[in-house]
């Protein structure tokens, strides 16, 4: 997951940490130009596993806060929720614990009210039996209610809670009346939306015609030109290959408030195992896309991270794809899009993960500029970095001569908040004297490379 935190001027990065048998929850905070400013592990002592599904969001509180929901695994299947505080620092923790008719759960969505929260999960209730359901705590995190959604004869799972004006949400997610693993292509999947109230009350239930959607992305509500309600997510499309295995394409769908298909665009004619969209967001012109996507010609069968511009015809205006071919420990071969965010720059974060052939994993930030590119002075990170703390800068806020203490050589390279270099310098041992009294007044970012790590700082000028 990754966001960008308006506040600190911070990005937020969440994932898995995994240790051994064991894992946990890391939260990461780089700075405007993916330079790792902190990172908090976070671990469980009733779960050997910590799980976050590809769907999760970092839900924000209207006081500001964070909220990460997960699965937990260790005989039993519970769930915890997680709040943070902007540098990624915890507040406090629920266990969700597993009920006597769940056998399984995949916790999917946060929705934080001012009265109420409200967590959107799938349940595996029986071996033939998947639905899913919405639990309601209150602001103590003491869980109220619980109701469950689905039909006692269909697989139906959760892809995402979207927010709808009046305190009104859609449940999307994906359903299949009977599930063959024997005759694959038997099987008849297709999306759902269901309409529901802040209590949970059912008022518009929207299915999909086809047999062959699945594996609805995140959706976003918005209004047209013509002030038309609409509704856009992604979603796979699927065949059976000649090895009786399910390989997917990507959609963007556009439907309206009565479920009318306005815009289906399928991107490119290979399909794979991993393909798929993952994220949607909407900005002022038209949205972006994250996808796990195979270029034409590719013959990546699990897809590479790509990120899309459409127009609000459905148009695309550029597509990048990023192989990302992490070769340090083994050769990854399969990559997974997991967060998107736009800052108010205009820029594009994406997040994701890799895993090798040794079974080795990496999480990876790209930081896009709005046309696509990688922005200069930006790198395509991998967690963790180190962090170097002997470094010194003060007075801080400052009219704008400071200095700048180190332990060894080093260089200094100063950037603005909009990721700008403004200056950049060797610095000595010990006391180095800087001056930015020329430039405006604001907030600056310092970055100071060593030998042996990297530190950044924030700078005020007043």
């Amino acid at each position: 997951m990754v966001k960008y935190d308006s506040v600190n001027e911070e990005i937020l990065l969440v994932g898995n940490e995994f240790d051994d048998n064991l894992s946990g929850l890391f939260v990461s905070a780089y700075d405007t130009i993916n330079n790792i400013v902190s990172t908090s592990i976070y671990n469980h002592e009733n779960s050997t596993l910590y799980s976050i599904n590809e769907h999760c969001e970092l839900s924000e509180s209207p006081s500001g806060t964070y909220f990460i929901f997960n699965d937990l695994f260790k005989g039993a299947n519970d769930q915890l929720l997680t709040e943070i505080n902007r540098s990624g620092q915890e507040i406090r923790r629920k266990v969700i614990k597993e009920t006597a008719e769940n056998i399984g759960n995949i916790a999917i969505k946060t929705i934080v009210l001012p009265n109420k929260i409200i967590l959107g999960s799938t349940r595996q209730r029986s071996s033939f039996f998947v639905d899913y359901s919405l639990i309601f705590l209150d602001d103590s995190l003491n869980k109220k209610s619980e109701l469950y959604f689905g039909s006692d004869y269909k697989d139906e799972w959760l892809s995402d809670i979207i927010p709808l004006p009046n305190h009104e949400f859609l449940l999307l997610g994906s359903q299949n009346p009977i599930w063959s693993s024997s005759n694959l292509a038997s099987n008849k999947i297709s999306y759902f939306l269901v309409r529901i109230d802040s209590s949970g009350n059912v008022l518009q239930e929207i299915k999909s015609k086809g047999t062959k959607d699945s594996n609805p992305s995140n959706g976003v509500y918005y209004r047209d030109e013509n002030g038309e309600a609409r509704i856009a997510f992604g979603c796979s499309r699927w065949v059976v290959d000649e090895w009786n295995g399910m390989i997917y394409n990507n959609r963007f769908i556009i439907i309206d408030s009565l479920g009318n298909i306005i815009k289906d665009i399928e991107f490119g004619s290979n399909y794979g195992y991993y393909t798929g969209i993952k994220k949607v967001r909407k900005v002022d012109d038209g949205f972006f896309i994250g996808a796990q996507m195979i270029g034409e010609g590719g013959d990546n069968s699990n897809g590479e991270v790509t990120i899309i511009k459409l127009n609000f015809r459905g148009e695309i205006l550029w597509q990048e794809h990023f192989p990302l071919a992490f070769t340090n420990n083994g050769e990854y071969w399969l990559h997974q899009l997991t967060g998107l965010d736009i800052m108010p720059s205009g820029s594009i974060l994406a997040t994701g993960n890799g895993e090798n052939n040794k079974n080795e994993y990496c999480s990876f930030l790209i930081k896009l500029d709005k046309d696509g590119c990688v922005e200069p002075d930006c790198r395509i990170v991998t967690v963790k970095d180190e962090v170097i703390d002997e470094i010194s800068i003060y007075p801080n806020p400052s009219t704008g001569s400071f200095v700048v203490e180190c332990p060894d050589s080093a260089t200094l390279s100063v950037y603005d908040i909009s990721g700008v270099k403004i200056m950049q310098k060797a610095l000595d041992k010990g006391k180095n004297e800087i001056n930015l009294s020329d430039h405006h007044k604001g907030v600056f970012i310092a970055k100071i490379a060593c030998n042996n790590g990297i530190s950044v700082h924030k700078i005020v000028v007043e």
